[in-house]
Formats: structure tokens, C-alpha cells, sequence
């Protein structure tokens, strides 16, 4: 699959657990959680998107766990236009490197391991559901307001990495 393809309807959750890689399975459901986002934002507010990231498998070598994930943002988005990024995983707000642990890969690069262009969340999270850290919540603004659309997630293992899957986020032309 091609990543960054956006399209006018899209997916709020996406579930990479029923997507085999070889014999390996990167068992993380995806959502847009639409309580912490502000989609459509009054004058002189940002957008915001927000993700919760959950790890739904068993402590087996078939499942693996996440290393980090790129959302294919539509390559017209700048660093200059993200703000305010966060991440929680297990509850805990993780301390965010812009550059470092979170980084921006605009056409032509891309992301070596998952062959997207995008916003690359590099935080491990556990495979195993319940487990305090298989939940994580991503979040960052953006200055200038877009309409939602498919973007590609890709996801990454130890092992293996895929982006069959596509979830909404902010899609190709400006509100």
C-alpha cells in the first residue's frame, strides 16, 4: 500500500491484530479519540488530534510489540505548524524530543523502516493487553486547520512492520 492517500471517508479506529505479517502479528488497535480532539476549531484555536494506541495481544512470540508509528499527515504540514505534542503511555506523560522520539518525514524522506512519509511516534509499547504499558495516547496540533481524510498508519515491531491500514487524521487541502 501506498502511504498518504487521503480519501473523504475514513476510519476513527483501525485494528492492525487481524493483520498477519509472515507469522507475525503486531496486535495494536488504533482510534481517533474524538473527546480529546478538536476536529473543527474556532478562529484562533488549533486543531488538535488525539490517538489511543492499544496493545491487544498475549505474551507470545507470535504477537510483537510496538516500536513506534508513523500517520502519513498530509505532506503539505510543516514542523513549523505542529505544536503542543503529547504522549501518555500507561498513564504517565512520556517527555517528547521533537527531532529525537518524535520526528516529521516529508516527501520524498520517509520513515526507513515503514516506508511512510509523516508523524513518527517512536514509543515502545507492550503487546499484551493489560498490561500498564500497552495503552498509549498521542496527541499534537497543528496551527492551521484540515479536513479529515484517510491516512495511512504504519506500524512497526522488532520484527516486522506494515501500513495496510488507514485512519482519519488531517487529509490534503486547508479549511
Amino acid at each position: 500500500m501506498t502511504c498518504c492517500i487521503a480519501q473523504e471517508k475514513c476510519n476513527y479506529q483501525i485494528d492492525y491484530s487481524t493483520i498477519t505479517i509472515g507469522e507475525r502479528i503486531v496486535p495494536f488497535e488504533f482510534e481517533l479519540d474524538l473527546a480529546l480532539s478538536v476536529l473543527n476549531p474556532p478562529t484562533g484555536q488549533n486543531q488538535r488530534f488525539c490517538y489511543r494506541v492499544t496493545g491487544v495481544g498475549e505474551n507470545i512470540s507470535t504477537y510483537q510489540s510496538l516500536s513506534h508509528w508513523v500517520l502519513s499527515l498530509n505532506p503539505r504540514i510543516t514542523l513549523s505548524q505542529i505544536a503542543n505534542v503529547e504522549v501518555i503511555i500507561g498513564g504517565v506523560p512520556q517527555t517528547v524530543i521533537i527531532g529525537a522520539n518524535v520526528d516529521l518525514f516529508l516527501p520524498p524522506d520517509t520513515d526507513p523502516v515503514t516506508g511512510c512519509s509523516g508523524l513518527k511516534f517512536d514509543f515502545w509499547l507492550s503487546k499484551v493487553l493489560n498490561d500498564p504499558e500497552s495503552a498509549g495516547i498521542f496527541c499534537f496540533e497543528l496551527t492551521t486547520s484540515y479536513p479529515l481524510g484517510a491516512l495511512t498508519v504504519g506500524v512497526t515491531s522488532m520484527q516486522v512492520h506494515s501500513s495496510d491500514l488507514s485512519i482519519c487524521g488531517p487529509a490534503w487541502s486547508e479549511i
